[in-house]
């Protein structure tokens, strides 16, 4: 386990779950809203969220409309925020979709500055602030890795992350091939011919949103460059 502790600090987070479920305390304060599956939930500059129930992910579309997937979040994580501090939409603008049927709370971007309450709530602002910082590592990590390695490395690094997730070599992939084009900014057809060239060469077996096999941890872990 202390191995695969080490190697999962060096593959980039694509999925965040949980990280802020102390701010529950306060969602009395908020207001609620739903939204069903495949919704964009609009953004707002005067507002922050909380992502109570659901899963969403956050894209950056560019101004002529090409999409590249950031991250996933589930339960339990503030969301929204980014359209607090992005000042780029000229060029670039944040979508956020649904991708269950999520409850968000909202609240004021003017507590995150009240002095009284982040004297009230000092817990509240470090998490937050801690959870920026998982943002900001996996977007770094993710360009950095763009950067450096070939689409295959990138893709086995990928699949490393959810064997450990999951605990299996067989487990639910919950991707498609169109999520996974538009997370690495690759065409399909080169996203089709990196998963062909990895059951060629034993790494895996399966690959479905609902099923991925890896049937060559070692294989996958050098290909990663692990």
């Amino acid at each position: 386990m202390e191995k695969n502790d080490d190697l999962q600090k060096f593959v980039p987070v694509y999925e965040l779950n949980g990280v802020n479920q102390i701010w529950e305390k306060l969602l009395f304060k908020g207001i609620k809203k739903n939204y069903s599956k495949g919704s964009v939930i609009e953004g707002n500059k005067d507002m922050f969220g909380y992502l109570y129930r659901g899963k969403i992910r956050l894209s950056a579309i560019t101004a002529q409309g090409k999409e590249r997937i950031i991250l996933y979040m589930k339960n339990g994580c503030i969301c929204t925020e980014i359209n607090l501090f992005h000042s780029y939409h000229n060029m670039y603008s944040a979508e956020v979709l649904a991708m269950t049927d999520c409850i968000i709370y909202f609240f004021p971007k003017e507590m995150l500055s009240d002095v009284e309450f982040t004297k009230q709530y000092p817990e509240l602002i470090t998490n937050l602030v801690k959870s920026l910082s998982y943002k900001a590592g996996a977007f770094f990590s993710q360009l950095s890795e763009k950067t450096e390695l070939t689409f295959i490395a990138q893709l086995c690094r990928f699949l490393y992350r959810q064997y450990l997730q999951a605990g299996s070599s067989t487990f639910k992939f919950g991707f498609s091939q169109i999520e996974l084009a538009l997370m690495f900014n690759i065409h399909r057809n080169t996203l089709c011919r990196g998963i062909s060239f990895l059951r060629n060469e034993g790494v895996i077996g399966k690959c479905t949103k609902n099923c991925l096999e890896i049937t060559d941890l070692g294989r996958l872990e050098e290909l990663a460059q692990l």
